[in-house]
């Protein structure tokens, strides 16, 4: 399937190379709205390993961004997608099977899934920082956050100059979302957090500026900070 991208060569769209910026779409967490009211297409899921392989001189001066969300919630997002979108042919039926094998609801599958899970290699559930890491560096040169989305929206058009269609909700489920705590137990949560707890960073006060510095030693210097600056339940 064309949305998750496996092969080792990837075609970068040519606004990326007119705005100077490459955008990480981690799935669920906002970036098909993203994508939509930039590119008007969607792109699939690209990690920045793939972007950086295929075009590593462009990292020196193009701006890196991704929203992450809460992972907690990202699950929850995740599993009512498979279960509930129907615009995908087989291929999602195929996975909601491999699903079944950790439980019949929601609760069951996220008190038993555990690290070591085939389920936390799928797209949906694949760990965020996945999506953000070459050789175990995060890089990319802003994380926003898919909770101030609309706030984040304006920060990147004043910062990159990006002149975006009006958002709109693209591959949202119509459920609103609820707090999690709503949906399933403590005890499911706390199994979440053994193996999430990676995925919990990204920060809306540090701000990443390149001026003349290498990209990558910067990154390098940059990369403690923000590694540990985890999400509060």
């Amino acid at each position: 399937m064309g949305f998750f991208k496996k092969s080792q060569t990837v075609k970068i769209p040519k606004q990326f190379k007119r705005d100077k910026l490459i955008f990480i779409h981690i799935p669920k967490c906002a970036g098909s709205a993203f994508l939509n009211s930039y590119l008007g297409y969607q792109l699939g899921h690209i990690k920045v390993e793939l972007y950086l392989k295929n075009y590593r001189s462009l990292f020196e001066n193009f701006f890196v961004f991704s929203f992450v969300r809460n992972p907690i919630n990202r699950f929850i997002s995740a599993y009512t997608h498979i279960h509930r979108e129907t615009l995908w042919g087989d291929y999602l039926p195929e996975y909601r099977e491999k699903i079944a094998d950790y439980g019949n609801s929601l609760e069951e599958v996220a008190n038993n899934i555990n690290s070591d899970s085939e389920l936390l290699t799928y797209p949906w559930f694949e760990p965020q920082h996945s999506y953000l890491e070459f050789q175990g560096r995060i890089i990319v040169n802003r994380i926003f956050r898919t909770e101030n989305f609309s706030e984040d929206i304006k920060i990147i058009e004043k910062e990159t100059g990006l002149i975006l269609r009006p958002i709109q909700n693209i591959n949202r489920s119509p459920i609103p979302e609820k707090q999690y705590s709503e949906l399933i137990s403590q005890s499911a949560v706390e199994n979440l957090k053994k193996f999430t707890k990676r995925t919990l960073f990204y920060s809306d006060t540090i701000k990443y500026e390149l001026f003349a510095e290498n990209h990558f030693i910067f990154l390098q210097r940059t990369i403690r900070t923000i590694r540990h600056r985890f999400f509060e339940f």
